[in-house]
């Protein structure tokens, strides 16, 4: 969409002293085009001399589509038209809706588009909304904010608090400077005085992120709870988070969650989402996946698309859920229905490797054009891709360079790169290539991606696909590890208890497996508990192997019931209790949801 500035289209408002926020202003600028239209709408409208005969017809053709009998639908149509093309407004709005619904006529959105107009000129508030309805989307018109604000701003000087919400949310969404976001506060305040709760919910957001006047948690919490009060359901839901950050207020997790289970049991979706954030995270409440991921897919049930999204991870990965990848297809599904655009992104890459749902390239490459249209610059290289390979499209040289070019002047494109290196390495929808998977991860790590560095790290240490050379792999495995990833600090004790490429050392591998231990890595808590157990790199300790074999046990299941039982013979009384207090210690703080990279 293009990002015009609405300080072009309206004027800002002033600040008067003690008095706070003025009116907004109403538009400066001359849409000579428009204004031709109107006058032209208008003069036919004021020579109209049958406004009787319209109103009538009118009435008419109400009966006969109310009666919906096969046979009274054109004639209701028919009389509709006529009344009109009279003059009647309230006609012409009912028209439009018929066109651009596509209800008993065939759909033509430039007709629907016109009678909007002739309604709109006349002053008819739903069709001022509709009409800049359609100039926001560019629906069976050329998408104009322009045009829409100008259409939003008569329906707003009819005091219409929906025109006054769809202006806020405007200047919001697609502000270009700060002062945009003060004009958005200013209608929704304006707004919510006039009744609007939806509106001081909106106000209240504004004030707790900020405008050019800094931010006002007091302020924001006072238009919560009025909105709440009136109904509006997600306003709890904000007022939960001020609680739970000790936003302006002092910190309070436990009446956050009280507001929020309040709040999701009435229906609000976003108060659901958040409860499980709490479950997740452990605030509050004792940390617990499956209830998490339960009070996440109850949001997703209330349509909201980020909970949706979430959901659909977790499925993908089997966190807090049994993996499923039809579930997760699902889910994605639903997300990308609200415009997530790494739901897009998902469906596709399921699409094209034929995970959860049949394999269909063809279908990769329309999710992967959504994605891409709106600047993803993984689904940009995706696109670039399938050109160059022939795959759901035609081969398209040309394009493929165009979508990679493009991908190039996004940021963030060094984490694509990783992913469509995967994408080659593991043969995930196209013909499995490791040396292009290589040369993918090599591009991603020269931009100092850590998860990439890993990965070349990994790639020189096992040297299959690429000369092995250990020298190269500690250099990328340092890297990444002094960027924190712990499957760097991992693969660097592994060297030094191997020897490989390093003097053998177990005292320093031993350090480099807590490093990545701390961080939640199963697999160098795993080791350490080893090596713990065995006394190397370390004196012996069955406390500390049994605390670490308790924490790395839901990831590392197999053997580890017996690994207990023969520990447990071996320890004194005074080891066992040290083991079970440290397991609990380490376990809330070391058991991370952690993924492989």
């Amino acid at each position: 969409m293009k990002k015009l500035s609405l300080l072009l289209i309206m004027a800002t408002f002033v600040l008067v002293s003690g008095c706070g926020l003025q009116p907004p202003n109403r538009i400066s600028y001359i849409d000579e085009e428009e204004d031709n239209i109107d006058a032209r709408l208008t003069h036919k409208i004021i020579d109209a001399k049958a406004l009787d005969e319209a109103t009538n017809k009118l009435q008419i053709a109400e009966v006969y589509l109310q009666n919906g009998m096969p046979n009274d639908i054109p004639m209701g149509v028919k009389l509709l038209r006529e009344a009109a093309d009279l003059g009647d407004k309230t006609a012409q709005f009912r028209l439009a809706e018929v066109y651009r619904e596509g209800r008993w006529t065939e759909q033509d959105l430039k007709k629907s588009t016109e009678y909007y107009r002739m309604s709109a000129a006349q002053g008819m508030v739903s069709a001022q909304l509709a009409l800049g309805d359609m100039y926001i989307d560019g629906n069976g018109i050329e998408q104009s904010y322009i045009k829409a604000a100008r259409w939003y701003q008569k329906a707003a000087d009819e005091q219409n608090t929906d025109a006054m919400l769809r202006l806020g949310r405007l200047y919001e969404n697609w502000h270009r400077s700060d002062q945009d976001r003060d004009i958005a506060l200013n209608w929704f305040l304006q707004a919510g005085k006039l009744g609007s709760a939806e509106a001081k919910y909106r106000a209240g957001y504004l004030y707790a992120t900020g405008t050019t006047r800094g931010k006002n948690h007091e302020r924001a919490l006072m238009l919560y709870k009025e909105a709440a009060q009136e109904g509006y359901l997600d306003a709890y839901a904000a007022m939960g988070e001020i609680y739970a950050q000790g936003l302006g207020v002092e910190k309070d997790p436990v009446r956050a969650f009280d507001i929020y289970k309040q709040a999701a049991d009435k229906g609000s979706g976003k108060a659901a989402f958040n409860l499980g954030m709490q479950y997740e995270m452990g605030e509050a409440v004792p940390k617990n996946l499956k209830e998490a991921a339960k009070w996440y897919e109850r949001a997703a049930n209330m349509n909201d698309a980020y909970a949706a999204f979430r959901v659909a991870e977790w499925y993908f990965i089997g966190k807090g859920v049994a993996q499923s990848n039809t579930k997760a297809y699902f889910w994605y599904k639903k997300a990308s229905q609200g415009n997530v655009i790494p739901a897009y992104t998902r469906l596709a890459d399921m699409s094209l490797s034929g995970k959860g749902v049949q394999r269909s390239p063809e279908q990769a490459f329309e999710y992967y054009g959504i994605a891409a249209n709106q600047d993803a610059p993984y689904a940009q290289y995706m696109l670039s891709v399938l050109y160059l390979h022939g795959v759901g499209v035609k081969h398209d040289l040309k394009q493929s360079v165009y979508w990679y070019r493009l991908a190039e002047k996004q940021s963030g494109n060094a984490l694509a790169k990783y992913h469509i290196g995967k994408i080659y390495y593991y043969g995930l929808g196209l013909t499995q290539n490791p040396e292009e998977a290589i040369k993918w991860y090599q591009r991603a790590a020269d931009q100092g991606l850590a998860v990439a560095e890993n990965e070349m790290g990994e790639q020189y240490y096992r040297g299959k696909w690429i000369n092995l050379d250990y020298a190269k792999a500690q250099k990328y495995f340092r890297l990444a590890a002094n960027k924190g990833s712990a499957y760097a600090h991992y693969n660097m004790g592994m060297m030094y208890l191997a020897g490989k490429g390093v003097q053998q050392n177990k005292t320093e591998a031993l350090k480099w497996f807590e490093n990545a231990a701390f961080q939640g890595a199963p697999h160098a808590q795993y080791q350490l508990a080893e090596m713990y157990y065995s006394g190397q790199g370390t004196p012996k300790d069955n406390a500390l192997a049994f605390s670490w074999w308790f924490v790395a046990a839901e990831d590392r299941q197999e053997g580890m019931l017996e690994q207990y039982h023969i520990l447990m013979a071996e320890m004194t009384p005074e080891e066992r209790a040290k083991a079970l207090d440290l397991s609990e210690a380490f376990k809330k703080y070391y058991q991370k949801d952690y993924v492989a990279e």
